[in-house]
């Protein structure tokens, strides 16, 4: 088990491709890519009921007045922002191709007063022209309980 972990963070960290991490470990691509797909499960089945809760409103609204009482914002719950991360051509490449000529799909994260990750979604280019970032949570919503 410790060697599958070892070889999914090594895959994370690297950005290398999977058949250049099979040869790293010198085994077969297919069986690089089920370690990636059950080592990943594994640990978000152990790890997102206790780390990766969602906040609730009294948990929003705390975060904003750490926000107000840290840097003055008021009625804020935090930065949020956007990175692309470029992929391969994918088979349906019209909805990944963006204005930098390359295909991608967006990483955008909000983090609180102390830079500390609240909420990471990944978008591509379809969604982000119906700009609907975090479309599983309303903030009105949460904000008013």
């Amino acid at each position: 088990m410790l060697h599958a972990v070892v070889l999914i963070f090594r895959f994370l960290v690297s950005g290398n491709s999977q058949i250049s991490t099979s040869f790293s470990y010198r085994k077969a691509p297919s069986t690089v890519h089920s370690i990636i797909i059950s080592t990943s499960e594994a640990i978000w089945n152990k790890l997102s009921p206790t780390e990766l809760l969602q906040p609730t409103g009294e948990k929003w609204k705390k975060k904003a007045e750490e926000l107000y009482s840290l840097w003055q914002f008021r009625n804020y719950n935090g930065t949020i922002n956007g990175k692309h991360i470029e992929i391969q051509a994918p088979h349906y490449r019209c909805y990944l191709f963006n204005y930098k000529k390359t295909f991608s799909l967006v990483l955008l994260a909000l983090v609180d007063a102390n830079y500390k990750f609240t909420i990471i979604d990944f978008w591509w280019i379809m969604q982000i022209q119906r700009w609907r970032p975090f479309r599983k949570i309303d903030f009105g919503i949460i904000a008013g309980s």
